[in-house]
């Protein structure tokens, strides 16, 4: 493997963990394109599948009914700039059906930009309590009905219609509520809390998944699976018990993210068993247990790790040297004296290769940084095999080690104020402590000038190491008439 190939998986690895751990981020916000237009939000709070606008002016119709799609912008909100127009009347539908204002009123009037909660016409993105709900049981209609405490709602019931945000999760946000009591329900009879009982208290962003109300998004798995070579694209099927499943077999399809890597985010559980196939092969195999994932799991040739173990203590995690190909038992895969995790991490030589760049001198005997140490000791003492100067302080790390026997790691070996690289240029001991140092400095003049000279006695390390004496060619300092003058 050569280091161009360790590098581009280091950077996939970091895309994939980006891409998979975090929750998709919202679509941008739809910005004017010009002075003369009107920028429209709308809040989905029917939950439509297809949020239109149609908009027109006294004595003008640019666009024929139900006018145009709207542009997702994330956390239920649409958006949509009406261009050549500085003002307008805009009616919102669902593809055509289920309008505001309703049938033969007028359309709401804008200019600017502005924002729609239900009737409400707003100035500025309004806020409010934002609510989560995850679709543990696969409603076809997910809603929300929300009071305050004196027991009013905002909608009729069933409620608002929630948001879908992708991977089973949907979302509504209260306007104008900075409390409420929250009920979860399907249109068709079924809600959490059941009938009779209250809704769940949200006076902060809440999420609710299978019985847990929580004020932080629950945790999920995230597994990787490495294709093998007579496989087709792969599929997980996951499950928490026998009567708690995910999608029916064989299951869901995974994301190709790099070089046979394929990826999928378990939203619905926190830990899970998971069998991977291909439709016609199956990892485990048919009858076994699926295999426990909880948090980042990884999967290569029958060797299942978490994204944190170090089995071998190379300090490279077993799920890099999955993806690397390096032996997770052994911290030297390429038996060249350097770790694994000391190559690929710090030194950037092939963990596979006892010589990386085949020059015939191993890669522990190399001096990456030309500062008289091989890379095995740079290791050994803890030094940066990258750097000549570990510890800044004016001395290479192989004079530190070879000649003047201070410690490379510390600026300071005998932490009396003053670097090593100072006390050496400047004849005093940096291996014995001074308790105060005495400085004599002067600036070298012309043979015909007076070379003046400062001493000063008893300062300390720090004090001694930022003194110094400078010329000053500022003759307004000087009195005219003095003597000599």
């Amino acid at each position: 493997m050569n280091m161009k190939k360790v590098l581009a998986v280091i950077l996939a690895m970091s895309v994939m963990l980006t891409i998979f751990v975090l929750p998709a981020a919202a679509v941008d916000e739809v910005e004017s394109e010009n002075d003369s237009s009107v920028v429209v939000h709308y809040y989905n709070v029917n939950g439509w599948e297809n949020p239109y606008i149609y908009y027109y002016s006294s004595g003008s119709n640019p666009v024929q009914w139900p006018g145009e799609a709207m542009t997702a912008e994330g956390s239920g909100w649409y958006g949509y700039v009406i261009s050549g127009m500085d003002s307008a009347r805009v009616i919102f539908s669902n593809n055509g059906s289920n309008q505001t204002p309703g049938q033969n009123e007028p359309g709401y009037e804008v200019s600017g930009e502005k924002w729609f909660v239900g009737d409400t016409q707003y100035s500025s993105e309004p806020e409010g309590l934002k609510v989560h709900f995850y679709n543990y049981n696969n409603w076809s209609s997910v809603k929300i009905y929300y009071y305050d405490a004196t027991g009013e709602a905002e909608y009729a019931w069933p409620g608002a219609g929630m948001s879908a945000d992708g991977d089973g999760w949907y979302s509504a946000t209260l306007f104008g509520y900075n409390s409420a009591r929250v009920i979860f329900n399907n249109g068709s009879g079924v809600q959490i809390p059941g009938a009779g009982e209250a809704g769940l208290v949200a006076d902060k962003e809440m999420w609710y998944r299978n019985g847990e109300w929580m004020d932080e998004r629950p945790e999920e798995a995230v597994v990787y699976f490495y294709k093998p070579d007579n496989w087709s694209a792969p599929n997980i099927y996951y499950y928490k018990t026998e009567n708690d499943t995910g999608p029916a077999w064989p299951g869901e399809a995974m994301e190709e993210v790099s070089d046979g890597w394929y990826a999928f985010r378990i939203t619905k559980y926190a830990s899970a068993k998971v069998m991977f196939n291909d439709g016609t092969n199956q990892i485990p195999a048919q009858n076994a247990p699926g295999l426990d994932a909880e948090g980042i799991m990884w999967y290569k040739n029958g060797v299942w790790v978490d994204s944190e173990t170090d089995t071998d203590e190379d300090e490279l995690p077993d799920y890099m040297e999955l993806m690397l190909g390096t032996n997770l038992n052994s911290a030297h895969s390429d038996a060249d004296g350097l770790p694994d995790g000391f190559e690929v991490l710090q030194l950037g030589t092939d963990p596979l290769e006892a010589d990386t760049d085949g020059n015939g001198v191993s890669d522990a005997n190399e001096d990456a940084d030309g500062d008289g140490l091989s890379n095995l000791q740079e290791y050994q003492l803890g030094t940066d095999p990258q750097n000549e100067d570990s510890d800044y302080d004016g001395l290479t790390d192989g004079a530190e080690v070879n000649t003047h026997h201070t410690d490379p790691t510390v600026p300071d070996t005998d932490e009396d104020g003053a670097s090593d690289g100072w006390e050496v240029e400047n004849n005093f001991d940096p291996l014995t402590p001074n308790a105060t140092f005495n400085m004599n400095l002067s600036i070298g003049y012309r043979d015909d000038e007076v070379a003046p000279s400062v001493s000063i006695n008893g300062i300390t390390g720090e004090q001694a190491e930022s003194l110094s004496i400078e010329q000053e060619e500022n003759n307004s300092y000087y009195i005219n008439d003095t003597v000599g003058a």
